[in-house]
């Protein structure tokens, strides 16, 4: 997921496993994006971020309950992320424009793939 975000972005930087302060304690996404203007805000934060990047991604696993992973979708989303994306154990990419609507693919990279 790193490297396709790094192949089709321009500009922003990838994060990997970033702290996210919540009103549930803090939930770190194994990936996130965030553009230029995010990064300038944020980065240098000490410990953790205290709104979501643009991006969030969740790479599940068999640890990882529905209720969970709705709760990090509904957190990340409440902080400002834009757009939050899961990928399951089969490498199936659902992306999330609100909490509840799914897109058949990224807006922000429409060029990302379904599938990795």
């Amino acid at each position: 997921i790193v490297r396709l975000l790094d192949r089709l972005s321009k500009a922003g930087e990838i994060l990997t496993e970033v702290g996210i302060e919540t009103g549930k304690g803090v939930k770190v996404p194994d990936v996130s994006w965030c553009s230029d203007e995010y990064s300038a805000a944020h980065v240098g934060d000490e410990y953790s971020l205290t709104s979501a990047p643009e991006i969030c991604v969740e790479v599940l696993s068999d640890s990882n309950s529905d209720a969970e992973v709705d709760e990090k979708r509904f957190l990340y989303f409440a902080l400002g992320a834009s757009e939050v994306w899961m990928c399951d154990m089969l490498g199936e990419m659902k992306f999330y424009l609100t909490p509840t609507t799914l897109a058949p693919q990224s807006k922000m990279f429409p060029g990302f793939p379904t599938k990795v």
